[in-house]
């Protein structure tokens, strides 16, 4: 996706997102990557202290980065607060859109298995890593999205 520079197809999992959906922009400018990441990648040769994790969800390509002292960069992963941390900053939810629920989920529970400090959103936070741990508890996530 973005060496072709159209956005990965997403869907609205809030009805926030789907309303906002007419105004989302497909396309950018084309890109090539310097390095590529399959999987885990470590940071430390680059002169970060953490790690990559491959957390797709929100895109396909989705990356996260946990660092050595318990803090967590997760991008559109999640978010935090309404509309976009506006209201409720540092309040954890899902993102308005994903390409994939089950991923951002997966995704989710492999983050939160580090006990993350804390969190850091794309839009709103930092997050309290135990508040997102507590609100994306297995049972109540389903009821979240």
């Amino acid at each position: 996706f973005l060496e072709s520079g159209i956005n990965a197809p997403i869907i609205p999992i809030h009805p926030l997102g789907r309303a906002l959906m007419p105004m989302m922009g497909s396309n950018f400018s084309p890109a090539t990557a310097d390095i590529l990441i399959e999987e885990d990648f470590d940071l430390t040769p680059y002169g970060v202290e953490a790690r990559t994790l491959h957390t797709p969800g929100h895109t396909p390509g989705s990356i996260s980065i946990i660092t050595n002292d318990g803090r967590a960069l997760v991008g559109d992963l999640i978010g935090g607060g309404w509309p976009l941390g506006q209201f409720q900053p540092g309040k954890p939810r899902y993102h308005y859109w994903a390409s994939d629920l089950a991923d951002v989920k997966t995704s989710l529970e492999r983050i939160l298995s580090f006990t993350p400090s804390r969190i850091y959103a794309g839009h709103g936070g930092p997050l309290d890593g135990q508040a997102a741990i507590e609100f994306f508890k297995p049972e109540q996530a389903l009821t979240k999205a």
